[in-house]
């Protein structure tokens, strides 16, 4: 595999049969293209206006009734709903009228609370919904209260404020965003429901939840035994349908209010983000079923966590090109600490808060780079952005709001209806039945799906992120490497799926891990053979050459950059970059990052006429298939590519 830098092209592709070309594509009501937002917890007059100075009109609100997760108002307004058939609308339309009195031509995206008030918890002896969204989901009264509190909320807004408000978001968990740490902890109405589910699936299992070993069981440590650990497995793929079905319920009452007059959303999807304790337990595994509803017309989610330093290649938390083929849109909330934001969320409060936590930018070109970044990744994706002035102060630097009017600008010049052609060439297809066969406790659990992220993104090329349940809508002809990171699970009709419209056109599949070595009811590492045709070695990286195409095992959990990237150059992708900081890409759009600063050459595919740097809106070269930039320490740069 020594061949990591492949000849360009000359010629440049036309109108590729490519499902990312059109964010419109499948889709029968949506925005008219990407957008960019303001959201804040707390927002003030001063900042949106400043931000429609910027010519950002779309703002993010939350009229929320419950606590934040640390024990205060997510609002500094009082609730509006104070008891059953109690609502202090005032307290809400002050929320709209604060901001219209700021910019008059504001339209919003308005979150609508469905976790339980402090009051409700407390006089009907309900769990908190905000921790305990498993236990509570599923009982009747529940879902009878907040879907008449949603129904008459949602009915004040359109009358009085409909005219201004483009969509909503439902929310409800774990910081709002359909996460349930429960554990799978029993209640009442939980038990019926775990028995109704086993009785509608035809199994007969147990009449009472299993036990927290039970749910915990991995008779091969990361990976449970389909046999031996059977009733874990079958106990969180109820859990994972029990919070998607929630969702659900609630958007199809919604749309009977608003008939999708106004787009509707969720905080969904998370799986590539979860790690530790989460990945199986906390419901997002349902999201197959959610992206498919045409009751949800959008997900939201922060960019990751856990690659946002200085040089870092971010990435996002869910499968965003499944959506897309689903015909939703994508929003991506960029809620990173700037060197000026406010790391005290308590302070109106009048409580020091220690500020470990919040990974702030160190200063004012760390600040600019970062956001240069994320909006890089965004645009360059074709999804939809908003910049989260969390608890105020985050863009208040003169040179900050310079950089963020001079990237709106870009925005209205770039940002399209229609995405150009993609120039991603690896695919990256995650299962979400296999991450049910997996101990979310092991050790080596974020090392499956959150880990990937950062060797993939320092390889110099871009990469697609898909459902396996999707594998029959994505247009595999421009990809030349798939990744299958986590197919521990795959039965004959699976494999007959990967072999029908993946392993074909002398492809290249890399398989991470134990791949395959779960097939209907037999755990056995021959399985795996079966499937790649490599036996499986620990420590060991073995290949396999079909007619067609060819079969890599990484045995281990955890490729290396260099690993992908020597993989990736083998299979005929090409590489813009050298390798080591990340690049994010279109066909007419080339970005990078980087901490170190200094010359950097990238390579096109095609020949291109006009290379220009759009933050400083310089031209770097002309007619060339390669070319030289020195960037800054710390550094973004975002090339347009005129052809």
């Amino acid at each position: 595999m020594a061949n990591t830098e492949p000849t360009p092209s000359l010629e440049r592709p036309t109108n590729p049969s490519n499902p990312e070309i059109s964010i419109q594509e499948n889709r029968n009501h949506g925005p008219a293209h990407p957008f960019m937002a303001y959201r804040s917890f707390w927002p003030q007059k001063e900042a949106v206006a400043q931000f429609a100075g910027i010519g950002i009109d779309t703002i993010c609100i939350y009229p929320s009734n419950t606590l934040n997760s640390l024990g205060v108002q997510y609002s500094q307004h009082p609730p509006n709903w104070t008891h059953f058939g109690v609502y202090k609308w005032e307290n809400l339309d002050c929320q709209f009228d604060e901001i219209l009195e700021a910019n008059p031509k504001a339209r919003f995206i308005c979150m609508v609370d469905l976790n339980t008030p402090n009051w409700l918890t407390r006089y009907s002896r309900y769990d908190d919904s905000f921790y305990n969204l498993g236990k509570v989901v599923s009982d009747a009264r529940w879902r009878k209260e907040t879907a008449e509190y949603m129904n008459v909320f949602l009915e004040h807004c359109e009358t009085h404020y409909g005219d201004h408000i483009d969509s909503y978001i439902l929310c409800a968990g774990a910081t709002c965003e359909w996460q349930d740490s429960s554990n799978g902890q029993e209640s009442p109405s939980r038990i019926e429901a775990w028995r109704n589910w086993c009785h509608e699936h035809d199994i007969d299992e147990s009449s009472d939840l299993p036990s927290r070993n039970q749910r915990g069981s991995a008779a091969h440590g990361l990976l449970r035994d389909p046999k031996i650990d059977k009733l874990g497995r079958l106990y969180w793929d109820f859990n994972r349908n029990q919070i998607a079905d929630t969702i659900l319920h609630f958007a199809r009452k919604a749309q009977s209010i608003l008939r999708h007059r106004a787009k509707l959303g969720v905080f969904y999807g998370y799986l590539l983000e979860h790690g530790k304790g989460r990945l199986v337990s906390y419901g997002h595994l349902g999201y197959d079923k959610v992206f498919s509803s045409p009751d949800i017309d959008f997900f939201v989610s922060p960019g990751t966590y856990f690659d946002r330093e200085m040089g870092g290649a971010s990435g996002f938390m869910s499968l965003i090109d499944s959506m897309k083929l689903h015909g939703k849109y994508y929003i991506r909330e960029l809620d990173h600490f700037t060197h000026t934001a406010n790391g005290n969320p308590l302070l109106p409060w009048g409580i020091p808060w220690g500020e470990s936590w919040n990974h702030r930018w160190p200063d004012e070109l760390s600040s600019i780079a970062g956001l240069q970044r994320e909006f890089s990744i965004a645009l360059t994706a074709g999804v939809s952005l908003w910049w989260f002035d969390m608890w105020n102060h985050w863009y208040e630097a003169t040179e900050v709001i310079d950089a963020l009017n001079r990237m709106k600008e870009i925005w209205m010049e770039q940002a399209q209806d229609s995405l150009p052609p993609s120039a991603k060439e690896i695919a990256v297809i995650v299962d979400a039945e296999s991450c049910l066969h997996l101990n979310e406790n092991h050790e080596d659990i974020t090392k499956v799906l959150r880990n990937i992220r950062k060797p993939l993104g320092r390889i110099g090329a871009p990469y697609s992120l898909y459902s396996f349940a999707d594998i029959d809508r994505i247009d595999f002809s421009h990809y030349k490497l798939v990744i299958f990171p986590n197919l521990f699970s795959c039965d004959n009709e699976k494999s007959e799926r990967i072999r029908q419209y993946v392993a074909k056109n002398n492809r290249t599949i890399l398989w991470i891990h134990r791949a395959g070595v779960i097939s209907g009811e037999s755990y056995n590492e021959t399985n795996i053979k079966n499937l790649t045709g490599v036996s499986y070695e620990p420590g060991t990286i073995g290949e396999y050459q079909f007619d067609h195409w060819k079969s890599i095992l990484h045995a281990d959990l955890m490729p290396s950059y260099s690993f992908l990237r020597e993989v990736a150059g083998d299979a005929g992708v090409h590489l813009y970059g050298d390798g080591g900081e990340p690049v994010y890409a279109n066909s007419n759009l080339l970005a990078t990052h980087t901490t170190t600063g200094g010359k950097r050459k990238f390579r096109l595919p095609y020949q291109c006429l006009t290379v220009r740097e759009l933050f400083s809106n310089r031209i770097v070269a002309n007619d060339c298939r390669e070319f030289e930039d020195t960037l800054s320490s710390p550094g973004s740069a975002l090339y347009s590519l005129e052809w």
